[in-house]
């Protein structure tokens, strides 16, 4: 009995309370409402007079290739791609890079459109996207293939692969939106693979992977140049688009303390201090099973490095419960929104201002 009682002692009980509640989070969020998704994608198709199984196969498509837009005709029934900063030009009968555009006789085509390979429901922090609009729902969506070859790609399961090679919905954009008002939903998101052309005429918020600040990672890990990321930057802060900025730090590759200095001086001077800029934890994935998780105190450096530089909003991503997953007041300090990982316990910013000073907090709030 002795042993027993210090075995469970009240801190003990208290974690393993906080473990419980984390973990119905986390299938709340994660799991009961994908599932309650993927019932009223079925009252959908059963409402046009589909089967679920019939609507997901290639073998028989109800919707046709659109013809794409931001394209040129060229001599030799060739095309001339202008959607992302590759500018294929693509011969009859070929794909671009993506795999997902398709040259037919002069005229370039989206296979894609309408026919997105995930569907689903999550929390907005989960993007991420902490200072918009917190503790909503969005609406996520997503197309197979991608315009990089990420190696450490978590998504590479839809990334990395052509149309056919993935269960896909036909789903037009009318029924996107009639479902995201159904389920209460505030925001729709277009995710995990986003080549970008003129985003700031029809999207509130954007969310940019700045994946390292060396061209010998954009080059030797994603196959692509960094310069098209910066100008894409560029063009959404000309444009007044909100937007926040993701850098996966990866043991070896990009983790170097005068890189993360190099990026954030950038970050400040041509796009300004109130950027929210997420260091996010690297788990092994795809290509990349061979390097190590990314350590905490790399992490944390990488918070101090950019606060130092004078960065306002500065986070943490993938390590729930750490200190940086909660944003605080610029100017007093104060935790205003308390987050866990995805999950807000409380929320301080009233009108757009730090309820205890009345700092304005740059962001998209209620």
């Amino acid at each position: 009995m002795g042993i027993l009682k210090k075995v469970f002692t009240p801190f003990i009980l208290c974690l393993l309370g906080v473990i419980i509640v984390l973990i119905a989070v986390w299938l709340w969020q994660g799991g009961f409402k994908s599932l309650r998704l993927q019932r009223n994608l079925a009252d959908i198709f059963q409402v046009r007079g589909e089967e679920e199984k019939e609507s997901v196969t290639r073998a028989t498509p109800k919707v046709l290739p659109k013809e794409a837009m931001f394209y040129q005709q060229l001599d030799g029934k060739k095309v001339w791609c202008q959607l992302c900063f590759r500018k294929c030009i693509i011969s009859n009968g070929q794909h671009g890079f993506c795999r997902n555009r398709e040259n037919r006789d002069g005229k370039l085509y989206s296979l894609v459109y309408a026919q997105p390979c995930a569907v689903h429901i999550d929390p907005i922090e989960k993007e991420p996207q902490l200072h918009m609009l917190p503790g909503s729902d969005i609406l996520c969506l997503a197309t197979v293939s991608c315009n990089f070859r990420c190696k450490q790609c978590h998504n590479w399961h839809i990334s990395q692969v052509g149309l056919g090679e993935v269960r896909e919905y036909n789903l037009s954009p009318e029924e996107v939106v009639k479902e995201a008002l159904r389920q209460g939903v505030n925001s729709i998101s277009f995710t995990y693979t986003e080549p970008l052309r003129k985003p700031p005429k029809v999207l509130d918020a954007v969310k940019i992977d700045l994946k390292a600040f060396t061209k010998e990672f954009y080059r030797e890990i994603c196959e692509a140049e960094p310069e098209s990321v910066l100008k894409t930057l560029k063009v959404l802060k000309e444009e007044g688009t909100f937007f926040e900025i993701v850098n996966l730090l990866i043991p070896t590759l990009n983790d170097n303390p005068e890189e993360i200095k190099k990026m954030c001086i950038w970050i400040k001077d041509n796009l300004g201090e109130d950027i929210p800029l997420h260091f996010s934890r690297f788990t092994p994935a795809y290509r990349l099973t061979h390097l190590p998780p990314t350590p905490i105190k790399t992490l944390e450096e990488a918070i101090r490095i950019a606060q130092g530089v004078g960065l306002k909003y500065v986070y943490i991503g993938n390590v729930p419960g750490h200190k940086y997953n909660s944003t605080f007041c610029p100017k007093c300090d104060k935790r205003l929104i308390h987050r866990i990982h995805f999950s807000v316990l409380s929320n301080n910013i009233k009108d757009g201002k730090c309820k205890f000073c009345q700092y304005e907090i740059h962001g998209i709030w209620r």
